[in-house]
């Protein structure tokens, strides 16, 4: 299944000095944080990834700024794709599958209504 998680750099790093690093498979990035953008944790997340290459995996930027330019400075950083918000379930879906993950989605019973 899957796990979502909020983590900083600082998470991150934690999780690989306790040997919990297979845990990650995959980092969705906000580009537009407030305290430090997504393209600069890109690169302090890449640069953990070098120290501990077993932790590798996916980085994936999520931004409302599609521009060709946009795009540039989201490889430029280090990321390996991205998804433009509002995201989109069926998109969401297909970066899901091109990094092997599965995502399933459920209908409220009629009890939660």
């Amino acid at each position: 299944g899957i796990n979502a998680e909020y983590m900083g750099i600082e998470m991150l790093e934690r999780k690989a000095m306790a040997s919990r690093f297979k845990e990650i498979k995959l980092v969705l990035l906000d580009c537009s944080m407030p305290i430090k953008n997504g393209f600069e944790t890109a690169l302090e997340i890449n640069s953990l990834f070098k120290r501990i290459p077993e932790m590798e995996c996916p980085i994936i930027a999520c931004t409302g700024h599609v521009s060709p330019e946009e795009i540039i400075k989201c490889q430029n950083s280090g990321m390996d794709g991205f998804i433009s918000k509002p995201v989109d379930k069926e998109h969401l879906k297909e970066i899901l599958a091109e990094y092997k993950f599965c995502l399933l989605y459920t209908s409220p019973s009629p009890r939660d209504s």
